[in-house]
């Protein structure tokens, strides 16, 4: 009763206590909050253990040039860039001392053309790289070498077919692996006898045709053998003979056929003295 007439009393001399004031501050609170839906304040949320949300700002892409030094590519060349020089094809024909011998014709395009002439141009004769050929004429011209050639065909029992051909250069020239194999048949069953023989010398009887082939024995100065018939001609030019021996006809071997002369060609028969 005391409290509501002092409220009375103070409402009427227009006169509000600072408890009134809080109060009324308070209730138009609540009902502003009512009003806009809002939490009042006692009832907010405790925000200061909840986690702000995360933004996550867009990054443009990380690229090695932005880190990087521009690089520069080099092409590694596999050959050597400088100009190469060809390497010349070695000579094996050098002049007079090489005529009569035999060659193998050699041209990197697989056929060699051939001139009718020292030092013109070709007729259309052509031979294939490899074909076999005899020197038999040379000439100088200016710096080249010019050989005339024949070429050798090997036949198979027969002498080897000898043909013709044309001019061709020293550098058309290489060496020679292959003889030539052909029969006389006019000295074939004949008796030869050793001759041109040095004083206590031996003719060397060989495997096969050529200085290079294996000794088999040897035979002395006038020692009688048989002709087999067989030659060999070799790179060289050498003639090479197969012989036998006279009483038994069995194959001694090869000798240079320089040493051989047939017993008809002499003025007496050769005599042996052991």
């Amino acid at each position: 009763m005391f409290f509501r007439q002092i409220a009375t009393s103070s409402t009427r001399g227009r006169c509000v206590t600072p408890l009134r004031v809080a109060s009324a501050a308070v209730v138009l609170a609540m009902l502003a909050g009512a009003c806009s839906g809002s939490t009042p304040p006692s009832a907010a949320t405790d925000t200061s253990s909840t986690v702000a949300p995360t933004t996550t700002v867009a990054e443009p892409p990380s690229t090695t040039t932005s880190l990087l030094a521009p690089t520069i590519i080099a092409t590694v060349p596999t050959t050597d860039p400088s100009p190469t020089t060809a390497v010349p094809e070695p000579l094996f024909f050098f002049g007079e001392e090489d005529l009569a011998k035999f060659f193998e014709i050699r041209s990197p395009s697989g056929l060699l053309a051939v001139s009718p002439s020292a030092g013109v141009g070709s007729d259309g004769t052509s031979i294939e790289d490899g074909a076999l050929v005899q020197a038999v004429e040379t000439v100088e011209l200016g710096e080249t070498t010019w050989v005339r050639v024949l070429r050798i065909d090997q036949a198979e029992q027969d002498a080897p077919l000898v043909t013709p051909l044309g001019w061709v250069t020293a550098a058309d020239l290489g060496e020679a692996t292959q003889a030539i194999f052909s029969q006389d048949l006019e000295a074939e069953g004949q008796l030869f006898s050793v001759s041109n023989v040095a004083d206590n010398e031996t003719v060397n009887v060989r495997e096969g045709p050529g200085a290079a082939e294996e000794i088999r024995s040897e035979l002395f100065d006038g020692q009688v053998i048989l002709h087999s018939g067989e030659l060999a001609t070799i790179p060289t030019g050498d003639v090479w003979a197969r012989v036998l021996d006279s009483t038994t006809s069995s194959t001694l071997g090869w000798i240079n056929a320089e040493f051989a002369i047939n017993v008809a060609d002499l003025d007496e028969f050769p005599i042996i003295t052991n």
